[in-house]
């Protein structure tokens, strides 16, 4: 029986003009004969169809191959009528696209997969304007390394330095910025609903490094380490990042001050004592010390400038050199 060029074959069902081999069965099997085995599906042209088709009730569902170019897919229906292109294959660089896979590095749909680059992993810098700004700071949003940032005043991202950041945002008014500077600053910017959706001031994280060093500011901002402390032989000294300014001298008896002039029923010390501050001040800070000794008697001290101030030892009864202390409180800024 010659079974070449038939004009159509049935196995359990009826074939037709279309669909000219029709099977109804549980299963169909192909199998190898020796080796490999190959199903080919061929079309014509780039423009048709070469695709396997599945149905539900002989309604569309899903359809994978050359559907209507040479580029591989997967389409997928709800109704047979509505179709979505779930995932694509370029057939010159074999990447993928579709509703399956993100639209870009921020892209953020749930159940989508995620591509290189997608939240700065694996991606490679990129240049200022290939996306969304930081507002005047920066060039991306998402994990992914920026371009060179603009403005910046001394607690701010600096100019033109590389900087990595993402945004999170609940909706159009209410969100952050967290932002990366080098290996050493970080920032944080917010908006609510309060601040009708515009970003706050960017504000600096600080970190142990950050707590002690050398304090600094501009235009009255700090800009340096949350406490200094140092001394010399003018005594001790801590200053704060927001300008407060504390001074110490411990003087001892050996070295302190006496009673031994007579003022009225009280005596005083012969000579003041100067005290050229370890730190200087802003302005003549406020000045107040203790004696080192039981006797009664007490310390007058007061500031001759933002730079010294003077004591002098009181007592009801002549005194010979007594230890003290003097501390000196006032602003650096």
């Amino acid at each position: 029986m010659d079974l070449d060029n038939l004009d159509g074959v049935g196995i359990g069902a009826a074939s037709d003009a279309v669909n000219r081999l029709a099977v109804a069965s549980d299963a169909s099997l192909f199998s190898h004969a020796g080796s490999g085995h190959q199903i080919k599906i061929n079309k014509a042209a780039s423009g048709d169809t070469a695709a396997l088709l599945y149905q539900s009730g002989w309604s569309g569902r899903a359809e994978m191959g050359l559907n209507g170019s040479d580029q591989w897919s997967i389409k997928v229906s709800p109704d047979g009528a509505a179709w979505t292109t779930a995932l694509a294959l370029d057939p010159d660089t074999g990447l993928a696209s579709g509703a399956a896979v993100q639209s870009d590095p921020e892209d953020a749909t749930p159940g989508r997969v995620m591509t290189v680059g997608a939240f700065g992993l694996g991606d490679a810098p990129l240049d200022a304007g290939a996306k969304p700004a930081f507002s005047e700071y920066g060039t991306v949003t998402g994990f992914v390394q920026a371009g060179s940032a603009t403005g910046g005043a001394a607690d701010r991202p600096v100019p033109a330095q590389d900087h990595w950041g993402w945004t999170a945002n609940a909706d159009a008014q209410n969100g952050a910025q967290f932002l990366i500077e080098g290996s050493n600053r970080a920032f944080l910017r917010t908006k609510t609903d309060g601040s009708g959706g515009a970003y706050s001031d960017w504000v600096e994280f600080c970190t142990r490094a950050d707590i002690l060093g050398v304090v600094g500011q501009a235009g009255g901002v700090p800009t340096g380490a949350i406490m200094e402390s140092g001394s010399n032989t003018n005594g001790e000294y801590v200053r704060f990042a927001d300008g407060t300014q504390l001074v110490k001298i411990v003087e001892p008896s050996s070295n302190g001050l006496n009673a031994t002039s007579g003022l009225g029923s009280l005596f005083v010390s012969s000579a003041p004592y100067d005290w050229v501050f370890p730190a200087a001040f802003q302005a003549a800070p406020t000045v107040f010390g203790c004696v080192r000794s039981s006797d009664p008697c007490w310390i007058s001290a007061r500031p001759v400038s933002p730079l010294a101030a003077e004591a002098r030892l009181i007592s009801p009864t002549t005194l010979g050199t007594r230890g003290f202390d003097l501390v000196a409180f006032g602003r650096w800024f």
